[in-house]
């Protein structure tokens, strides 16, 4: 039997009248077949959510951070305490404890922020580190 043109429209249409409690969910020109109408629903908004422009905006930040932490390089200790950005410091706060605005101004308010800036900088490459070889690892 040879293959003719489908109509999408109608493909749709004949799908719901054949298949007991499928529905078609319509959301400008793409079509979503569901059985249950909260998960066409559900199909529909996640299909809205963009994911990249989190990653852009997460992206940028790590690359203002990472651009202070290496800018001073030579004065990252003073005596015993080491110096890292206060931008990392209130980034981590806000992470730990959310963007209020009147928790950022309480700068004494706990040195848990400080302690993980710290570790990061600490733990911080201005390269990637290369991989170690799993066969070297399992041989020793």
């Amino acid at each position: 039997m040879p293959v003719t043109d489908v109509h999408s429209s109608r493909l749709k249409d004949r799908l719901c009248k054949n298949i007991a409690r499928l529905n078609s969910y319509k959301q400008g020109r793409e079509c979503v077949l569901a059985f249950e109408d909260g998960i066409g629903q559900a199909l529909v908004d996640l299909c809205k959510i963009n994911n990249d422009d989190d990653a852009i905006c997460l992206a940028r930040a790590a690359d203002i951070i990472r651009e202070q932490l290496f800018l001073n390089d030579d004065e990252s200790t003073i005596g015993s305490q080491v110096v890292v950005p206060h931008s990392l410091v209130m980034l981590v706060r806000m992470i730990l404890e959310g963007s209020s605005i009147q928790d950022q101004l309480d700068v004494a308010k706990n040195n848990f922020s400080q302690s993980i800036a710290e570790l990061i900088k600490f733990n911080s490459v201005k390269h990637k580190r290369a991989a170690a070889c799993w066969k070297c690892i399992c041989s020793s």
